[in-house]
């Protein structure tokens, strides 16, 4: 048998309670009678109840102050205000019943079957707002999954090899983003990459995203690299659009062939944002498409040419760093200032005053940090924004190299430094090299542990820049981990102890943050935007 459901009944006037209470037999609701409204509250609190009816004008307290106290512990349970009372020509009575979205009205005038069809009404609402939350956490849980997905799907979020540095931040507007980015070694220190961004925000741009990144993925592995320029590249594309995607649908995009042993690239704008190309020395930003070359966006018609006189060749030097991004970089605003976004100026000018030291790896997150700093903190749209640059680090003798967020590979890393240092012309003495790798160790350590508290699988990667200098040398490091304790709890005199035992045997590593404290005579911690960059001053003895 069904459950009855319970309603709770408040009218001061005894004739109210038994019309309603004669109206109700035979029916499945359970009723329970108030004539005072302050013992039909103390019920309330008492029992659970399905739906409340009561007067408005009552002794004591009336209906509206009781539904204030209802609604402080529980918002949704229907109230239906059965009243005579007449409404103004404001429909101000109106105005207040209706002010509160689970509430609902009866004249006292009511036949049998209108109120019972007005509880079957109000009784549905809940079940419906259930189902509704209910199907939302669903949809809610399935984008999750699929935003991890894309995210897999995606290079990592750094990469450091022999021919170039890389690093990218990528922020899905919902949980699900519509840009493309793809970068793939063809041969011969050469190098294919897309940036892209499906017209579109949410699922429906993340859908047609999926398949395209496969397609391109494909495309690479499976073409010459004498064929795959960027005017070959974006006709494929266009086909795929023109053949598979409703009208409407199209993607601006950005291909670039990389050679670095040449110091030039080759790349092709469709209706995409134009990379930018910062040279350190100079301090300003070089114009890399002067003459505007590029084509219409991918999608947009059958016959769209995709040429190669509208590539664009530019040779870089050592000096060079570029970004290319999606336009949501731009659609950031202000909640402060909700008509206001970033300008190009203040990004520009932001960009030319980095220090040529900085590392490659950071500038995305320094980017996206500052403009959050600066009050522009409401994206409107999916934000890609990709930083390369040629790797140096060789010819300046500074070690970068970069491990996976895993206590297996920590001992690679520390094999590598060795191997650095060892072969480097830092003379200063052996216990300076110890030291090093004793707080490199240390730090590898608390990155792993840490790195495993942030679940999001685009945060693997820890990245170590050593960089000797006349008089200390600087051992940075960079992570996406949970950003870490810095507590220091030994004493100068323990410390040394410490040392002298692990000077002889620099794996035995996990004595604690207290250790890399007293060897770095300076220590500076900061976060960009889900970076964490710390930097290691290590003093060379005279």
């Amino acid at each position: 048998m069904t459950e009855k459901k319970k309603i709770l009944v408040i009218d001061d006037e005894q004739f109210s309670l038994k019309t309603v209470q004669a109206c109700m037999r035979g029916t499945n609701y359970a009723l329970t009678l108030c004539l005072d409204p302050q013992e039909a509250y103390s019920k309330f609190k008492a029992e659970q109840y399905d739906v409340i009816i009561t007067d408005i004008n009552m002794n004591g307290i009336n209906g509206f102050d009781l539904r204030g106290l209802i609604r402080n512990s529980n918002k949704i349970i229907p109230i239906i205000f059965m009243s005579s009372l007449a409404d103004n020509m404001d429909s101000t009575l109106m105005k207040q019943i209706t002010s509160d979205r689970y509430s609902y009205y009866m004249n006292k005038s009511f036949k049998k079957m209108d109120l019972l069809m007005m509880i079957e009404r109000v009784l549905e609402v809940p079940n419906a707002q259930q189902e509704i939350a209910a199907l939302k956490n669903s949809i809610d849980k399935d984008l999750r999954l699929a935003g991890q997905i894309q995210k897999f799907m995606l290079p990592p979020w750094s990469m450091v090899d022999d021919d170039f540095v890389m690093s990218y931040i990528y922020e899905p507007h919902s949980q699900v983003s519509g840009d493309l980015h793809e970068f793939f070694p063809i041969g011969n220190h050469r190098y294919i990459s897309v940036v892209g961004d499906i017209s579109g925000h949410g699922i429906s741009a993340a859908l047609c995203m999926t398949p395209i990144q496969l397609f391109v993925k494909n495309l690479f592995a499976s073409q010459s690299q004498e064929t795959l320029t960027p005017d070959f590249v974006l006709t494929q594309l266009n086909n795929i659009f023109c053949n598979n995607f409703k009208q409407n649908v199209y993607m601006t995009c950005l291909i670039v062939l990389w050679d670095f042993e040449n110091d030039r690239l080759i790349y092709h704008s469709a209706g995409h944002p134009d990379m930018l190309c910062l040279n350190f020395k100079e301090k300003q930003l070089k114009q890399v498409n002067p003459d505007k070359l590029g084509s219409l966006p991918v999608g947009f018609s059958p016959s769209s040419p995709y040429l190669p006189e509208n590539n664009v060749e530019f040779e870089f030097d050592d000096n060079d760093l570029f970004l290319a991004f999606t336009d949501g970089l731009f659609d950031i605003g202000s909640s402060q200032f909700p008509e206001s976004f970033i300008e190009d100026h203040e990004l520009y000018d932001f960009l030319t005053s980095l220090y040529d030291n900085e590392s490659t790896v950071a500038i995305p997150y320094l980017v996206r940090n500052f403009i959050e700093q600066i009050g522009y903190d409401c994206p409107s749209d999916d934000l890609f924004l990709v930083a390369i640059r040629k790797n140096t680090s060789l010819s300046k003798n500074i070690f970068l190299s970069q491990i996976n967020t895993d206590i297996n590979e920590t001992n690679n890393m520390l094999d590598r430094v060795h191997d650095y240092l060892v072969a480097s012309p830092i003379e200063s003495c052996h216990k300076l090299e110890n030291d090093i790798e004793i707080l490199l160790g240390e730090v590898l350590i608390n990155c792993v542990q840490h790195g495993k508290d942030n679940a999001n699988i685009t945060s693997n990667g820890i990245i170590v820049k050593i960089h000797p200098y006349d008089d200390k040398v600087n051992v940075t490091v960079l992570e996406r981990g949970v950003f870490w304790d810095t507590n220091r709890n030994y004493s100068g005199a323990e410390i040394d102890k410490l040392l002298d035992e692990l000077n002889d045997n620099f794996s035995q590593h996990g004595r604690g943050l207290p250790l890399i404290y007293n060897i770095a005579s300076t220590v500076t911690r900061m976060h960009y935007h889900g970076l964490n960059k710390s930097v290691f001053c290590i003093k060379c003895n005279p």
